[in-house]
């Protein structure tokens, strides 16, 4: 591969584990406003 998509990653699995990382902190850490300033994560927990 060449050009600026080579720049990305290394490796698929890089790309992979990088971005399973990016979703958990967007799932787990980020707080939405729409959620009472909560994370989804933690607004499932207090409203179950």
């Amino acid at each position: 591969m060449s050009g600026p998509q080579s720049l990305l990653f290394s490796s698929l699995s890089e790309a992979r584990e990088i971005t399973e990382a990016w979703m958990e902190e967007y799932n787990a850490i980020r707080p939405r406003e729409s959620l009472q300033g909560l994370p989804p994560y933690s607004f499932v927990e207090k409203i179950t």
